[in-house]
């Protein structure tokens, strides 16, 4: 009996560091009720989330596209108020 081996044509789950669109929230921050919150670094889990730092030696995980939101929010106000 033979048996032969089929190859599908199946894409990589995760992309390269390089290609990746959340690159550039790095090192972002905002003011939230008096706490500053920074984007420290990319989720090594998932693609889509960021690591925060909320308070020193706190870190947290949350969405890319809800850090987007906050900072286009943020740099909507700093043009209407400029």
């Amino acid at each position: 009996m033979q048996t032969e081996q089929m190859c599908l044509p199946f894409r990589a789950k995760h992309r390269n560091r390089e290609e990746q669109s959340n690159c550039d929230l790095i090192g972002r921050t905002y003011l939230d009720n008096l706490v500053t919150v920074t984007v420290v670094a990319l989720c090594a889990d998932d693609d889509s989330r960021v690591l925060v730092n909320r308070r020193p030696g706190k870190t947290a995980r949350m969405p890319a596209w809800i850090m987007r939101a906050i900072f286009a929010e943020e740099d909507r106000a700093r043009k209407v108020a400029a």
